[in-house]
């Protein structure tokens, strides 16, 4: 029916936009993931040339290694969010795909309900 078809075009838009979103989110976790890989090698090449007698030396080293654990503090608890966001996104396909995928409709019944009728 309209109406039917009319709740698949508006599940079909709510996958895509979650969708989208997710895969914002998985991007930025995974830029996030290669500065931590990226800071952590740093710190090892930054340990091996360490000057332990010097104070100073040690105390920037702590504060980077700290700013870097913040890092991953700050990523682990996001990650939770996005794992549920996935999870919700399959839900939702799964959802699409028993209710609307291959179903038969009338075009003119779809290009009426995009034009707003």
């Amino acid at each position: 029916t309209r109406a039917q078809l009319r709740e698949c075009l508006a599940q079909q838009g709510r996958v895509r936009a979650t969708s989208e979103a997710t895969m914002k989110l998985q991007t930025a976790l995974d830029a996030e993931k290669a500065e931590i890989t990226r800071l952590g090698a740093a710190l090892t090449d930054k340990l091996a040339a360490l000057d332990r007698t010097s104070a100073e030396a040690v105390q920037a080293y702590n504060a980077e290694a700290l700013a870097r654990d913040q890092l991953i503090d700050a990523y682990n608890k996001r990650t939770p969010t996005f794992n549920t966001q996935v999870d919700a996104l399959q839900a939702e396909r799964d959802a699409f795909t028993k209710n609307c995928e291959n179903r038969n409709y009338d075009e003119e019944d779809e290009f009426a309900i995009r034009a707003g009728k």
